[in-house]
């Protein structure tokens, strides 16, 4: 379970048991984190509302779906 946060402008990623790490743009829909080897790509649906993320962490990639 992916947790994608906003506080502010700021957007954050936290894994279970990791702390809160905040995510930087590196396009319009895809972030990077400092800490680790982890991108995430938002994908959007034909409204443009975010429908989950696809996920690289250590060179694997991960689909996620939006739950909430």
């Amino acid at each position: 379970l992916l947790t994608i946060t906003r506080e502010d402008s700021k957007l954050f990623a936290q894994l279970p048991n990791d702390p809160n790490v905040e995510i930087y743009p590196e396009a319009e829909n895809k972030f990077f984190l400092k800490v680790r080897d982890m991108q995430l790509t938002f994908v959007r649906d034909h409204t443009g509302q975010v429908t989950g993320v696809e996920v690289t962490f250590w060179g694997r990639r991960f689909d996620a779906k939006k739950i909430k």
